[in-house]
């Protein structure tokens, strides 16, 4: 039972008393029961909060985390230092083209 259908049981309990009913454990159940059917019957958008209260979630999704992509830089990271291969040769025209600038 999640924390959340705690707490419903144990405020369906104190009306309960408040009202002067005495329901058996058997009969609580199957009213909550019926109450959870019902809620999980609905299935608008609005309503997919109230249907995940009724879920429990797995211990191990909770606990696991991604393993980093080694493959890919930190943004801080330089892009590299052996960027020399990207400049033009010193002979090559499109290297004397800087000296053209104006």
């Amino acid at each position: 039972m999640t924390r959340w259908q705690h707490e419903k049981c144990k405020a369906m309990r104190r009306v309960g008393d408040d009202e002067g009913r005495q329901l058996s454990l058997a009969q609580a159940r199957q009213e909550i029961e019926d109450l959870i059917v019902n809620e999980m019957k609905e299935f608008r958008h609005a309503h997919r909060k109230r249907r995940a209260r009724f879920k429990e979630k797995d211990p191990m999704l909770a606990t696991s985390k991604a393993e980093p992509n080694l493959n890919t830089q930190d943004a801080n990271d330089s892009p590299g230092e052996d960027l020399s291969d990207l400049l033009p040769d010193e002979g090559s025209p499109v290297a004397d083209l800087d000296s053209y600038v104006i």
